[in-house]
């Protein structure tokens, strides 16, 4: 039996080295970038921060980002 298309990005939670790939920046511009999401949303220090949540505070259409970052099925 054949497993089903999956439609969902392997993982949800945007790290560094997808901001650096995306923004062609370094380690630290890119973790400013994540802490000022995260300061946007209110999030507490241990929480995560989605590609979805990303892609909304700075404008970005998520399914280009999936795309650019290899993240799609």
């Amino acid at each position: 039996m054949s497993q089903p298309l999956q439609s969902h990005p392997r993982r949800v939670q945007i790290i560094n080295k997808d901001v650096m790939q995306l923004f062609d920046c370094s380690q630290a511009t890119a973790f400013r970038k994540i802490q000022a999401v995260k300061d946007s949303l209110g999030k507490q220090p241990n929480q995560v921060v989605t590609i979805a949540e990303f892609c909304e505070h700075y404008g970005l259409e998520l399914p280009l980002v999936l795309h650019q970052l290899n993240l799609t099925p």
